[in-house]
């Protein structure tokens, strides 16, 4: 239904849209941003309790701190995005283009920039996505904090928004919270600060209320899952791309004996990019097996340049129970691979 297709998409803006003033003011605190290298310092990604934080830097563009205790105690994955070192980097600056060009071309897109004003991509400054894999599906069970825009600025938009649809919306705020409704559909936002918003799916209908206000309190959060915690210890969230999962079932990733029980990693694009990921094994000589056999096959890849410079830019280690894969590309090596993928890629789909 129509009504249904509006608010679902008005949601998932607000959500897009709701958060990212903060980012503005991120840093006043005096914290200090981590350089282009992207190492780790002993604070960076560490899950704090419920005032845990994601220590970002001032070039990323993310709001200093966001709690992991606004997530679900049993979700065992998540998921950032820091947009503004993804704007900042050489990759966007050969790609961003195109990538914006299609967006413009798309009617829904160019029809919210020209009612609200301003263009939503520009303005997001970060994204943090968690979930559980195994509630997945009609309705996954996926929470979101967003940063880029004010509490105002995103409520103007909505409503105008609805009047350009010729669509009923009502929106009532209610302390932190804000509530959506229209034609039977209802969906809460919760503002953690003017420009930080958080929703998910137990945010619909009546009972999202009640959902939100118990996740803003850290009630059963993600700061009381210990394996979690361990992992977000090993990101840097400084990074353009960061994660860190421990699925239910990881029996697809077993291609070298047992497979990993997690995965953690960070991805900075700068000029070029610097990877440094993780995955995680049930025991330590499984991750020593895991990095033995991929130095034999990255050893035998044959005489193509770019295949071995790839293998000659990575390195291998095993740290406890944990295979370390890391890497480092210049601008030039990174446009090789590049060329290398979309090469592959036709191929494949011709």
């Amino acid at each position: 239904m129509k009504s249904q297709r509006f608010t679902q998409t008005l949601v998932a803006l607000m959500a897009a849209m709701a958060l990212a003033s903060f980012g503005c003011k991120k840093d006043e605190g005096g914290e200090k941003g981590g350089d282009e290298s992207g190492e780790k310092s002993g604070e960076k990604g560490e899950a704090e309790g419920k005032a845990g934080s994601a220590k970002a830097s001032k070039s990323g563009g993310a709001a200093s701190k966001t709690s992991f205790a606004v997530f679900s105690k049993d979700y065992d994955f998540v998921v950032g995005l820091n947009a503004g070192s993804l704007r900042s980097s050489g990759l966007w600056k050969k790609f961003g283009p195109m990538i914006e060009g299609q967006l413009n071309s798309e009617n829904d897109y160019k029809t919210f920039k020209d009612t609200c004003g301003f263009d939503p991509v520009a303005k997001i400054e970060s994204v943090i996505i968690a979930g559980n894999s195994a509630k997945q599906g009609a309705k996954p069970d996926v929470s979101m904090v967003i940063k880029g825009f004010n509490r105002g600025e995103a409520k103007a938009c909505a409503e105008k928004m609805a009047k350009k649809e010729g669509e009923e919306l009502k929106i009532e705020e209610d302390g932190k919270l804000m509530k959506v409704s229209g034609k039977g559909d209802t969906m809460w936002l919760a503002w953690l600060d003017d420009g930080t918003v958080f929703t998910g799916a137990g945010a619909e209908g009546d009972g999202g209320k009640a959902w939100l206000e118990s996740r803003i309190k850290g009630q059963d959060g993600m700061d009381k899952n210990a394996d979690m915690n361990s992992l977000l210890g090993q990101v840097d969230s400084n990074g353009t791309v960061w994660f860190a999962a421990q699925p239910a079932d990881t029996s697809a990733m077993a291609m070298m004996g047992a497979p990993p029980k997690a995965m953690f990693g960070t991805v900075l694009l700068t000029s070029g990019l610097k990877a440094d990921i993780g995955l995680r094994y049930e025991k330590a000589e499984d991750a020593t097996k895991m990095v033995e056999q991929s130095k034999q096959m990255m050893g035998a890849m044959g005489s193509d340049p770019t295949a071995k410079m790839i293998a000659d830019k990575t390195k291998l280690s095993v740290n406890g129970n944990d295979a370390i894969i890391k890497m480092d590309l210049s601008a030039e090596e990174l446009g090789k691979v590049i060329g290398m993928a979309q090469q592959m890629m036709g191929a494949f789909m011709r």
